[in-house]
């Protein structure tokens, strides 16, 4: 049974708190979605979020990292994220574990090189006349969970300039159905602007609005 989920806003509305859906078509989505699980048991819950936390993750995770992945050719989405990405764009050199901040080390991904070990200026040879080698720490990247949204919207925007501007891509990157493309873009636009925190009118994230200058206006989604 496929997971459907909603976020929204609560509001007041003539001294009543009322939930207002951030999916303008949501009532067709949820009758959808019950017409296919008919007789099934559910859980209903509800959760506060961040908004713009969680537009951002919807968005990197679920659009623009997988669509930078295949434009690269690599096959696994994580490896991209955590060795292309977030080493060339949330990289901090360190020579030690005890150098990365408190805050990042439970998640950061630590970066290490591998080195001949030297004495006196010359290799040190092991076993089978062997150059000894040195594992050590060079550098770090912190959990995107563990840093602000300023700084995550931030990596996000340089990804995006490289994706867009530097590579060409767009948004549907792996999509071959009209269909499929049309509502991929739209969700895409629709993260995008809870990610950038940009409310429209009635409260809705709107995939038909631009959000924050100055990459919307060169924003490629999938024509």
């Amino acid at each position: 049974m496929k997971k459907l989920e909603f976020t929204g806003k609560i509001k007041v509305k003539d001294n009543n708190d009322i939930i207002q859906y951030h999916d303008k078509d949501f009532r067709e989505k949820l009758e959808k979605w019950k017409s296919e699980n008919s007789g099934s048991d559910i859980i209903i819950s509800f959760e506060s979020i961040d908004v713009q936390r969680h537009g951002q993750f919807k968005y990197y995770f679920g659009f623009l990292l997988p669509d930078a992945a295949f434009l690269y050719g690599e096959s696994d989405k994580e490896y991209h994220h955590r060795y292309s990405l977030k080493r060339r764009h949330l990289f901090t050199p360190v020579e030690s574990f005890m150098e990365i901040p408190a805050r990042y080390r439970e998640k950061a991904v630590i970066y290490t090189q591998i080195k001949p070990v030297y004495e006196n200026g010359e290799p040190v040879m092991v076993n089978n006349n062997e150059v000894k080698l040195k594992e050590s720490i060079v550098g770090y990247a912190p959990s995107l969970a563990d840093i602000s949204n300023d700084e995550r919207a931030e990596f996000i925007k340089v990804v995006e300039l490289e994706f867009f501007e530097d590579q060409g891509g767009h948004i549907g990157e792996t999509k071959t159905n009209r269909i499929d493309l049309e509502m991929h873009s739209k969700n895409a636009k629709k993260f995008r602007d809870m990610g950038n925190g940009v409310e429209h009118e009635q409260g809705l994230f709107d995939a038909e609005v631009d959000g924050i200058e100055p990459f919307d206006s060169q924003i490629k989604f999938g024509d």
